[in-house]
C-alpha cells in the first residue's frame, strides 16, 4: 500500500483530537491507520490543540484585622485573611463569647491574633465584618437548592 494512500486514510477517519489521543484501544492497533497514526505527532499538531491557561491575577493586600496578607476580596463585609474569615465565622456560628484578660485594647498582628479572641473578634466588627452575612448551615443548604433549580 502506498504510504501517502495510508495518511490520507488516517486523516480522513480521525479527528485531530483522536489523533493526539491514539488508539483506544489495543484490539484495533493491528490496522494500517493506527500503526501509522503516530505520524501525526507533530509540532505542528501539537501547537494546534494545545492551550495555555491565562494566569490568574490576584493582588495581595493587607488583612484589616491582623495585618497579614491577604487577598483582594471582601469576606463578610471587610477585607480579611483566611484566618481571620475562618475565626469570625467560626464565632458567630458557635456564638462564642469571648473575654479579654487585659483591659480591652490587645494589639492585634498574625503573631497575636491568637493570644485574645475578644480583641480579634472586636477588629473584625470594627473592619467591617457584618454577622448577619454569615449563613447557617440550613442558609448553606437553601441556597445550594435554589441554584440547583434554577
Amino acid at each position: 500500500m502506498n504510504m501517502s494512500r495510508v495518511l490520507e486514510n488516517i486523516h480522513f477517519n480521525y479527528s485531530t483530537e483522536d489523533m493526539i489521543k491514539g488508539p483506544i484501544n489495543s484490539s484495533s492497533s493491528s490496522s494500517p491507520e493506527c500503526l501509522q497514526s503516530n505520524m501525526f505527532f507533530t509540532s505542528e499538531t501539537m501547537r494546534t490543540r494545545t492551550y495555555k491557561k491565562r494566569a490568574k491575577f490576584i493582588r495581595k493586600v493587607t488583612c484589616h484585622i491582623c495585618s497579614d496578607t491577604a487577598n483582594d476580596h471582601i469576606h463578610y463585609g471587610a477585607i480579611a485573611c483566611y484566618s481571620c474569615r475562618a475565626f469570625f465565622r467560626r464565632a458567630v456560628i458557635c456564638n462564642a463569647e469571648y473575654h479579654c484578660s487585659r483591659d480591652k485594647t490587645c494589639f492585634i498582628t498574625k503573631e497575636t491574633r491568637k493570644h485574645c479572641q475578644f480583641c480579634r473578634f472586636n477588629k473584625c466588627l470594627e473592619a467591617g465584618m457584618k454577622n448577619t452575612w454569615v449563613m447557617s448551615e440550613s442558609e448553606k443548604r437553601e441556597k445550594k437548592e435554589k441554584i440547583r433549580l434554577k
